[in-house]
């Protein structure tokens, strides 16, 4: 091996040293290889390798956010903050993207810093704030803009501004800030987008509410295809009914259709709409025919049961039929034992019978299904439904009343204060089941739902699947509302073993 060779691999490995050394921000490891070698920087710098090489020293450690160790390099060789990579990115390219404020400082400080801001001779479309905001890095967003405002009007090379990026991002913060500032809103890119057409494209219902409040929004501006915002999210491959409420709010600010510009699009949405009532009407039609089933069962087998017929024994072999009395009171053969004290129960549950069998008319006689009419429907149901829980509650506080005084056949009154108790346990059970589950069954499945999209994110999944990790975003205040849906989550558990406890020590109490 002779002396040029082994040059070579010792500036290899000095060069794997140093791309180590940037990765874990080792200051002193980088101090004592340049002391050994001083030209170990000018390899990066040098004229055969070219401009557009490697990611040098600093690309690294400012990807990784090493502030003091960026320092360091500049202080070396501030020319390397100068080269872009392969991808045409420079240092503050990667330190945008990534968020790390402190190596954008560090970056900018130096001589002509500023001149980053709108680097020219960079290959790659989007300036430094580009890349912070469609990665939703808000606070490097206003760091770049408050040190050179000059960047507000600069447009990538499909014309997008910031505030198309921070919408196609969906940062709700950005979005704030840029308009703000004076951002134009209704900028149009090179398809004749506007942020509002993004926003509906995307679906992001905070963005499409936040903009629709700014007086000179524009809600009917067209794009090249000749599409206004509403039809832009007419024709998304499928709707929510979220997406139907934001529909509303479109046409209430005075967002209209330009179907006779795209006839093609307009049938396709016209026969996802007719699925999509199909499918919805299929829907109600189940419930509505499973609440209609429990409610007439419930009303042909009331609690308590019927009055039977009663026998003595006479002489002969043979038994002699007599009615009921209680109290002087007669009760013919087959009327509900308890009546009279379960009529609140009769009328609720003919309530919900009746409710739930006029949506199965509505849905079986061929009434347009327009969104007034589910929407209708839906409510009706809503309605049967309460009235069902509502008789359920009534019926068991009727049942478990907690009587303090019972009489025997000798019409003596006998004490039964301890079961009363256990009655009264049951009764009280009921009623925090019936309270609480509607608001805490929905409160824990969305603060569930929250806390495991948040544990998604954070885990190593995000990489793999970062396009379906980063759909559910945490609203405005992170840490508040972090917070709430754990302790919604909470109270769900709680309210779900307190049940559960109390059922069973209400049935044993009561049956022992």
């Amino acid at each position: 091996m002779n002396s040029q060779e082994m040059s070579v691999r010792s500036s290899i490995s000095e060069n794997d040293e140093l791309k180590q050394a940037s990765r874990d921000g080792d200051i002193n490891k980088f101090k004592l290889l340049i002391n050994e070698n001083p030209s170990l920087l000018e390899i990066f710098h040098h004229e055969d390798s070219g401009r557009e090489a490697r990611d040098n020293p600093l690309h690294i450690a400012a990807a990784h956010g090493h502030g003091d160790f960026v320092a360091e390099v500049l202080q070396s060789k501030p020319e390397l903050a100068e080269m872009v990579n392969r991808e045409g990115r420079l240092p503050l390219h990667l330190a945008a993207a990534n968020g790390h404020r402190q190596v954008i400082e560090k970056l900018v400080d130096q001589q002509d810093g500023r001149k980053f801001y709108l680097w020219p001779e960079s290959k790659h479309e989007y300036l430094p704030v580009h890349i912070a905001a469609i990665n939703g890095k808000h606070n490097i967003v206003e760091l770049l803009i408050d040190n050179c405002e000059d960047v507000l009007d600069k447009r990538t090379r499909r014309k997008e501004t910031l505030l198309h990026l921070a919408v196609i991002a969906n940062c709700l913060h950005s979005i704030r800030y840029l308009i703000n500032k004076g951002v134009n809103p209704n900028a149009k890119d090179i398809d004749g987008n506007t942020c509002l057409h993004l926003a509906c494209y995307n679906k992001n219902h905070q963005v499409i509410t936040y903009l629709l409040d700014h007086e000179g929004i524009e809600v009917n501006s067209t794009n090249a295809r000749g599409l206004t915002p509403l039809d832009v999210l007419l024709l998304s491959s499928r709707y929510s009914s979220m997406d139907v409420s934001v529909m509303s709010i479109l046409r209430r600010a005075g967002g209209e259709e330009k179907q006779e510009n795209n006839s093609e699009h307009t049938s396709l949405h016209q026969s996802k709409h007719k699925v999509k009532e199909m499918s919805d009407a299929q829907t109600l039609l189940l419930v509505a025919t499973l609440v209609a089933t429990i409610t007439f069962l419930a009303i042909s087998n009331p609690p308590g049961g019927f009055i039977q017929p009663q026998f003595e024994k006479s002489d002969s072999t043979n038994s002699t039929f007599y009615d009921y009395w209680e109290h002087d009171f007669f009760y013919p053969v087959g009327r509900p034992v308890l009546l009279w004290q379960l009529k609140s129960f009769f009328v609720l549950d003919s309530v919900a019978l009746f409710s739930s069998i006029s949506v199965i008319l509505f849905l079986l006689c061929g009434i347009p299904r327009t969104m007034i009419v589910m929407k209708f429907l839906v409510g009706v149901l809503w309605l049967s439904a309460f009235c069902t829980a509502l008789a359920f509650a009534s019926a068991a506080f009727i049942i478990y009343v907690p009587y303090s005084l019972v009489y025997t056949e000798d019409k003596q009154e006998i004490n039964v204060r301890e079961f009363a108790d256990a009655d009264s346990r049951f009764v009280w059970v009921l009623g925090l089941i019936i309270a609480c589950s509607i608001v805490f069954v929905i409160a824990g499945l969305w603060a569930s739902s929250q806390v495991i999209m948040f544990l998604w994110r954070k885990g190593e999944f995000k990489r793999k699947l970062p396009n379906l990790a980063n759909k559910v975003r945490w609203p405005k205040n992170e840490w508040f509302k972090k917070t709430t849906s754990i302790i919604f989550m909470v109270c769900f558990l709680v309210i779900l073993c307190l049940s559960a406890y109390g059922l069973y020590r209400g049935f044993t109490t009561v049956g022992g």
